[in-house]
This record gives C-alpha cells, sequence and structure tokens, in this order.
C-alpha cells in the first residue's frame, strides 16, 4: 500500500466511524456529550491502527539495537499529547454550548471564539514560516526560544486579553455582547 492510499484508508474509516458512532450515541443518550465522545473516540483509535501499522510496516533490522520503549514514548508522548489536548481543545465548547441553552449565549460564545481564532494567527504563521528550519536541523537553542516565543506571546496574550476584555468584547461587537467578557 502507498502512503497516500494509507492516508485516505484511514481518513475515511475515521469519518465513517465518527458518523456512526454519532448516530448511536445520539439514538441511545442525545447530548453534546455524546457528540463530544463520538467526536473523540475515533481519533484515538485512529491513532492506535496508526501504531500498529507503522509497527507492522517498519523493515526488521536484526542488527539494531532493541527498541528502548521509554525512550520511544519520551520523544513521541509530547506530540502525542498535543494531538489529544488539541482535539479536546476542540471539543470542549460542545460542553459550553451544552451548558448554556439560548440562542443569545451561543451568539456571545460564537462571538468571543472569533477572538481567539484572531489571536492563534500569528503562532499558527510562525510555526508554518520556521517549520522548514526545524525538521532541517538540529538545533536545540533554536527550538527553546521558540518555544519562548510562543509562550511568552501567550502568556502577554492572555494577559492583555483578560484586562482588555471587558472593553474589547463590547467595542467589538456591541453593548449586547458584554456578557461574554468573562467567557473570553
Amino acid at each position: 500500500l502507498t502512503r497516500s492510499a494509507i492516508e485516505s484508508t484511514l481518513n475515511f474509516v475515521q469519518r465513517a466511524v465518527s458518523f456512526a458512532l454519532a448516530w448511536l450515541l445520539l439514538k441511545l443518550w442525545p447530548s453534546f456529550t455524546s457528540v463530544a465522545i463520538a467526536m473523540l473516540a475515533p481519533p484515538l483509535l485512529a491513532s492506535l491502527v496508526s501504531v500498529s501499522w507503522l509497527i507492522a510496516l517498519a523493515p526488521a533490522d536484526a542488527s539494531a539495537p532493541p527498541l528502548d520503549r521509554g525512550a520511544l514514548f519520551r520523544e513521541v508522548g509530547p506530540i502525542g499529547a498535543g494531538i489529544l489536548l488539541s482535539a479536546l481543545y476542540f471539543r470542549v465548547d460542545l460542553f459550553l454550548l451544552q451548558h448554556w441553552a439560548t440562542a443569545e449565549a451561543v451568539a456571545q460564545y460564537s462571538a468571543v471564539f472569533k477572538l481567539i481564532d484572531a489571536m492563534r494567527l500569528f503562532p499558527g504563521a510562525l510555526l508554518a514560516v520556521v517549520m522548514p528550519r526545524m525538521f532541517r536541523g538540529r538545533d536545540g537553542h533554536f527550538l527553546w526560544k521558540l518555544s519562548l516565543l510562543l509562550t511568552a506571546f501567550g502568556a502577554l496574550s492572555m494577559v492583555v486579553g483578560y484586562l482588555l476584555a471587558p472593553i474589547g468584547v463590547p467595542l467589538a461587537f456591541g453593548a449586547a455582547f458584554a456578557g461574554a467578557v468573562p467567557l473570553f
């Protein structure tokens, strides 16, 4: 199988399982929690299947040292945790929306989420620009500087956003959205 065929198959299976699981859970237990579970379970299952396939497809090298599972986990674990946290980040809004039952609350959430999306543009653009350098080199100092820069940007954005939210949210969306300030 080619890499493209494997990716296409995995994507199709993941979407089909998501749909089937969401349909089943919503029939049995209609809630936003069901949808969140249905959207989180397939990526976790796809990760397990991917690891199985990679192990099966990896060429056996008799001269290679034995696999150090602890070292492998230390190297790959942060990436896996990042993927899992990213999936949870994009699904936590389902729980928030379940908590708020009114159209006004959903509108407020949608409005402030647009501000959050805008704040994610800088780190995303920066990573897109430096990604080739990150993968070509082995410069640990560069990675630490980049990590510190992104962490500082996130912390500064959080503080500025917190302090300016009472002014910025109503200014951006109108006085009717002042109730969204604590959410932001």
